[in-house]
């Protein structure tokens, strides 16, 4: 299993500078809500990407994601705590993949692509998930290198 990579919190936690009047007012997220450190790793044919956050013990449920990609999220946070990507999507090097015996080619972007489009369809928690897609793009070439090798 990898090492915990700490993250900015901070740089996270902003979100966007809103005009007010002559100034600007900074809007951040909750501390709660923004992950402090991530990490990938293998494990049971599966590309894991976790988040870590301020502890709260909390019942986890699973949603479904395209492209074999499935997220933990807290039942009452709704905080995305891993995200799971499916080692058949992500075969070798080149991004190919072998699902049922029919070979399919899908990119490394074509997995971040779908972590955003399942964030972006989170309506009521878009701003919430907004630290992790974040965190998920600052750490990318990390993840990238766990998951092709």
């Amino acid at each position: 299993m990898s090492q915990w990579i700490n993250t900015d919190v901070s740089a996270l936690s902003e979100l966007k500078s809103q005009p007010k009047d002559a100034g600007k007012l900074k809007v951040m997220l909750s501390p709660y809500d923004v992950p402090e450190a991530i990490r990938a790793y293998h494990e049971n044919r599966q590309l894991i990407i976790e988040f870590r956050y301020i502890s709260i013990s909390e019942e986890r449920t699973l949603a479904n994601g395209e492209n074999g990609i499935k997220f933990e999220l807290g039942v009452k946070t709704k905080r995305i705590y891993k995200i799971f990507v499916s080692e058949d999507v992500i075969e070798n090097n080149d991004g190919i993949s072998i699902t049922n015996g029919e070979v399919k080619t899908i990119k490394s972007r074509n997995i971040f692509s779908s972590i955003d489009k399942f964030i972006d369809q989170q309506e009521n928690f878009k701003n919430k998930y907004q630290a992790a897609k974040s965190a998920v793009k600052t750490y990318k070439s990390q993840i990238k290198e766990i998951a092709f090798n």
